[in-house]
């Protein structure tokens, strides 16, 4: 290293600074036509010999030589299946020198490419994700409306790793201020949507909360109703998971007067039920149940069963958590009772809540519903009776620890019956999950939240076993890379549950 060069980065302030001496130091080393080569293949994730022609046209006589020293570069690295890529530290140094010294060429070259993974996003995913990424920057407007389109369509298709690579290589444009506008809001709300699917902690939602109203002021420039009224639910939904109930229920009115300007009766349905559980949190019950009723009258009406099943489930618990069962309450019993019975199709939830947690006037109005619920899904109905389980109940006496280990809860847990079995995600088939099955322990991942009596009410529901033990462990984040997608494997909670002797929960199918 030269004293020159020392001197320099020992003046640096910032790693930024120290990093722009050192690149310009070094391209002032290579050959001219190299030294613009590697600018130009910094712009997309990888490269190869097909990318670095399109993206690199004023040398189509010697490119292949080009293509070779580049390859040889110290911070250059085999992309497997696609060809090769830059080191991610030494490129996003090399892009945000190029942004900040010549954002005209930086946008020329991801013109360029936005054009050529254009002929390839119908057919590779990876291509298509590229593409919008370098859109963005082009045409912001463009790149808001065509990330709607494709999100929806992932999101229709379950496609949700592929929407979590999206989002998080249009996040990258977004931190280094390359992305203004409905773009950017768009981002921020696809960026939220993802979180909140996969349950993530409160330390990262607050951050998530923060670009929504970004997003929110963002949107105050533009007519898009639609994409407003989305933001305002997404941030009703980021409150409630954050606790803040009154700030969700300013937030859920506000989008429910965009939702009615445009007469759309789904979302209209989906924020009254969201409402609904709004004023349950804050004991506003009689409210509370008037939106569920009127969410429920609006998903019957558009003829949506899962939103029936879901509303129906809390009003029951409403009903039963509150202990407004009386005189007063019969008439929307029977309204209940009537939205059920014309119901065509029916979701495993509402069988397992109104077995569970109804009271005996409800057991006997629901058991035959529950019971059909079961045999048009293909799922197994648990053999016992209502007058058995109700016997059952009857003689089990509340254990040491004052509660009843089939009906009653752990007094510490925050979470209402209803939304216990949803607590256990998915079970755990690993090599080492698989040797302890012979001690009669099982593996699952389960909801951060999740406390163990409350694990264990949720597997003694779902598959009716009788639980002796139940373990947690909290499994940290893990680092991940995909190519040159860099992130973290999200955090997530394991239990591992051990059931009495002679019961089983059959993790496999039988041959």
């Amino acid at each position: 290293m030269s004293d020159d060069l020392l001197a320099q980065l020992t003046e640096a302030k910032t790693e930024e600074e120290s990093w722009k001496i050192i690149i310009q130091s070094y391209f002032q080393t290579l050959p001219e036509k190299l030294s613009k080569a590697v600018w130009t293949i910094a712009v997309p994730h990888w490269f190869n010999e097909s990318i670095l022609r399109a993206l690199f046209p004023d040398s189509k006589n010697d490119l292949r030589e080009i293509y070779q020293q580049l390859v040889k570069l110290p911070f250059v690295q085999d992309f497997p299946e696609r060809g090769h890529n830059i080191f991610q530290s030494n490129r996003q140094a090399i892009l945000r020198n190029l942004w900040k010294e010549n954002r005209k060429k930086f946008i020329n070259i991801s013109t360029l490419a936005k054009e050529y993974f254009k002929q390839y996003r119908e057919k590779k995913t990876e291509a298509q994700i590229e593409y919008l990424y370098h859109l963005v920057v082009v045409n912001s407007e463009q790149g808001a409306k065509e990330i709607r389109e494709i999100c929806a369509e992932w999101n229709n298709k379950f496609c949700f790793a592929e929407l979590e690579y999206l989002v998080n290589s249009l996040l990258e444009q977004v931190e280094e201020n390359r992305v203004q506008g409905l773009a950017k809001a768009v981002i921020f709300y696809r960026q939220a949507r993802a979180a909140l699917r996969l349950d993530q902690p409160s330390e990262v939602l607050k951050e998530i909360l923060q670009n929504l109203y970004i997003a929110e002021e963002i949107l105050h420039k533009y007519r898009d109703k639609n994409l407003q009224a989305d933001i305002l639910q997404t941030i009703g939904d980021t409150l409630i998971s954050l606790n803040k109930y009154q700030e969700a229920r300013e937030k859920y009115h506000q989008s429910l007067e965009l939702y009615k300007e445009q007469d759309d009766s789904l979302n209209i349905a989906n924020v009254l039920q969201s409402l609904g559980t709004v004023y349950c949190k804050l004991q506003i019950c009689r409210e509370s149940l008037g939106y569920y009723e009127s969410a429920l009258n609006l998903f019957y009406k558009i003829d949506d069963v899962l939103g029936q099943a879901n509303t129906l489930s809390a009003i029951m618990d409403v009903l039963k958590n509150y202990n407004l069962f009386d005189d007063k309450s019969c008439e929307l019993s029977e309204k209940i009772h009537s939205h059920v019975s014309r119901s065509s199709i029916y979701t495993k939830v509402v069988g397992h809540r109104v077995k569970y947690y109804a009271p005996k006037r409800l057991y006997l109005l629901f058991q035959e519903k529950a019971t059909k619920l079961y045999s048009d899904l293909g799922y197994t109905f648990i053999n016992t009776t209502i007058q058995d389980r109700t016997e059952k109940i009857n003689k089990e006496k509340p254990s040491s620890k004052g509660r009843n280990p089939i009906i009653h809860f752990s007094k510490t847990s925050t979470i209402i019956p209803r939304e216990i079995p949803d607590l256990i995600k998915y079970p755990i088939v690993t090599e080492k999950a698989t040797i302890l099955l012979e001690n009669n322990k099982y593996v699952f991942t389960v909801k951060p939240s999740a406390i163990k009596p409350d694990i264990k009410k949720a597997i003694e529901t779902l598959f009716d076993v009788k639980v002796i033990k139940v373990n947690t462990q909290h499994l940290p984040k893990k680092k991940t890379r995909r190519g040159n997608f860099i992130g973290y494997k999200s955090h997530y909670k394991k239990a591992i549950v051990t059931l009495a002797e002679g019961d089983k929960i059959p993790l496999f199918p039988e041959v």
